[in-house]
């Protein structure tokens, strides 16, 4: 059936769209129109790589309808998708930028909501797929695109970060960011006298111990201010390294940043293999991690620096690739991986694990190749890491473990309203190539008592077999949630539907965090950007300041009370390892006569729990140095939202 004359008539729709217009990263595949729908001309702009310039290949280009129904164009028109080969809609000798006609202004799109056009290149289906050479261009959509700005950073990042592996919102306002590198470096990004982080400036910090180079981990920033990281799925002993060694390491490290030191510390008992556990920092302030290859859980202390192996029970699986939110409650919720579609919820009064049931659909993806067989049939073999002192922490021999992934699935986070939105990854299936199957998301609903189950709806699918798998997520201050996807577009879940905003050409890759100005950074892409949607919080969504000194002293340390001062959620996610969330309080400063802005450390905060409604909570906070003097404003910032400005003075 062609495109032109039979898509209409095989979806029957009638409703007038307009066309969003996406932003896109610097242009690798992006879209040039012109006209109404109802005769719309259509261009795909695709960027070949440097190494790809001068070859022979092709250039592609789909159409995916609502409930997934694709089309291919070919040199002879729009065609079915067989599900099995995509015919080319070009062939020719690759240039740096190639343009393809898409639509010729006769055909009317008014019809088609939803409609995404995908393009892409490669000298072959299969360098088209497994390279990832291709990208979402254009989307047909119901109103004008969402407003929003991305900005890359005025300064980039050191030749040494290269573009940065992942990234920490401590409680001074500075980020700390891993090399992607050298694994074992870390550098700081500051915001500039204004506030600014695209403006902001870099310096190298202290880095780990050459035997501890870490990738994929657990991790939190503590109560008390500090960095914990702990485990890693690969370990780069070695500074120079560029070859981690797949080890599930068990060893981990706490960072100081007023001392500018790694320290490193021991695993829990019984735990060999750590790895990419999940990982997720209690009320109370304790650091909860589960064992990758078990159901055993342990808790951090950071007052004793020590780990208890917890007592509990009811864990379906074991927590490889699983999440885990932290709710309202105190209870924590993710689900499982291994046993697809089943949900569980962690009750800490009780330590233990009850079942939530299943949701809508499943969200999990099996761990398969292309072909549809499993990646690792027999599993893959961990090295075996001897007996080691580092730091001054001995770690006994790491034996080799046959693990065998049990797949992907996508980021969860805990939304204003209280529900927890879930997104997942793709089915692979043995006929089709990867990703060509719906991926889908789903919504979490607490019950009204902490000890009962609660219930799932389905959320939107996403569009033209995207995906979420293994991907970040962010709550934004006008309470969307802000999506990477595996395709590398970027979508904001509005409640009502999956919004694409843009897309790059990393496909996924991309890492969230909120800042403390509303933008969210966005580390990975090579060029490292910012984030801002357009829309504001409601009011109930700010924390409130009820008590704090009204002069303060440069260098002093002052406790400021109030409610809400860990804001409404733990505000990002990844599908599973590399946990960075940002329910803590951070204090701006605000000099009335030059505008000039001051973050000031905060650390010992009574509470880590969010949502914490009309509850009275604490922190404390460090006067920096270099603060200006005279009439200031105050404000605490939790996921990005101020309080009301409080009036200080600073001497």
């Amino acid at each position: 059936m062609k495109f032109r004359t039979g898509l209409l008539a095989l979806l029957g729709c009638t409703a007038a769209l307009a066309a969003p217009a996406p932003i896109y990263f610097p242009a690798y595949y992006s879209a040039t129109s012109a006209g109404p729908n109802s005769a719309l001309t259509l261009y795909a702009n695709i960027n070949v790589a440097s190494a790809d310039v001068g070859k022979t290949g092709n250039l592609y280009v789909a159409a995916f309808l609502p409930g997934n129904q694709a089309f291919v164009l070919t040199a002879s028109g729009w065609q079915p998708y067989d599900g099995k080969t995509v015919p080319p809609a070009q062939t020719n000798v690759l240039l740096g930028n190639n343009n393809v006609q898409v639509l010729n202004g006769t055909l009317d799109v008014s019809g088609l909501a939803g409609a995404t056009i995908y393009a892409g290149y490669g000298t072959s289906q299969a360098d088209l797929l497994s390279n990832y050479k291709y990208g979402a261009v254009f989307t047909i959509g119901t109103s004008a695109a969402r407003k929003v700005t991305l900005q890359a950073l005025t300064n980039q990042p050191p030749s040494d970060l290269a573009g940065g592996a992942f990234a920490f919102l401590m409680t001074d306002g500075s980020v700390i960011v891993q090399s992607a590198n050298y694994y074992g470096e870390f550098f700081k990004l500051t915001p500039d006298i204004n506030g600014s982080y695209v403006n902001g400036s870099w310096s190298q910090i202290a880095s780990l111990p050459d035997a501890y180079q870490p990738s994929a981990y657990a991790s939190a920033v503590l109560a008390d201010g500090r960095l914990l990281i702990m485990g890693g799925e690969y370990n780069a002993a070695g500074a120079s390294s560029t070859a981690p060694a797949f080890t599930l390491t068990n060893m981990g490290a706490v960072y100081d940043p007023k001392a500018n030191t790694w320290t490193m510390i021991a695993a829990p008992d019984g735990f060999d293999h750590v790895g990419d556990s999940p990982g997720v920092v209690m009320p109370d302030g304790t650091f909860l991690l589960g064992d990758k290859l078990t159901q055993a859980m342990a808790s951090f202390n950071p007052a004793t620096m020590n780990w208890t192996t917890l007592n509990t029970s009811g864990k379906n699986d074991f927590f490889a690739e699983e999440s885990l939110t932290l709710l309202p409650s105190g209870n924590v919720l993710t689900v499982d991986v291994r046993n697809v579609s089943n949900s569980e919820l962690y009750i800490p009064s009780l330590q233990q694990w009850v079942s939530q049931g299943n949701t809508p659909l499943p969200l999990a993806a099996p761990d398969v190749d292309y072909g549809g067989n499993l990646s690792y049939p027999s599993g893959i073999v961990t090295q075996d890491v001897g007996a080691q002192t580092v730091g001054g922490i001995s770690y006994a021999e790491q034996p080799s473990v046959n693990y065998l992934p049990p797949g992907e699935i996508g980021p969860a986070i805990l939304m204003p309203d209280g529900t927890v939105f879930y997104s997942g990854a793709n089915k692979y299936t043995p006929d089709n190539p990867r990703y060509m199957t719906t991926a889908h998301t789903a919504i979490y609903h607490p019950a009204n008592s902490p000890t009962a189950t609660g219930t799932w709806t389905a959320g939107p699918d996403f569009p033209g077999f995207d995906s979420g798998g293994d991907t970040s997520a962010a709550l934004l201050t006008n309470g969307n949630v802000l999506l990477s996807s595996d395709f590398g577009n970027l979508y904001e879940y509005t409640g009502q539907g999956l919004e694409l905003t843009g897309t790059n050409a990393t496909q996924g890759g991309i890492f969230f965090l909120p800042l403390p100005n509303g933008q969210q950074l966005m580390i990975g892409s090579g060029t490292v950007y910012v984030y801002a949607s357009a829309g504001a919080p409601q009011p109930s969504w700010a924390p409130t300041v009820t008590s704090v000194a009204n002069t303060l002293a440069r260098t002093g340390s002052y406790r400021l009370s109030g409610t809400q001062l860990n804001g409404l959620s733990q505000a990002v996610c990844f599908g599973d390892e590399y946990q960075n969330a940002t329910n803590y309080p951070l204090v701006r400063i605000t000099n009335k006569a030059t505008g000039h802005v001051f973050y000031a450390r905060t650390h010992d905060h009574s509470s880590m729990g969010v949502a914490t409604g009309s509850a009275t909570v604490s922190t404390y906070f460090d006067v920096p140095a270099n603060a200006e003097t005279g009439a200031s404003t105050l404000v605490v910032v939790a996921n990005g939202i101020a309080s009301n400005p409080q009036n200080v003075t600073i001497q």
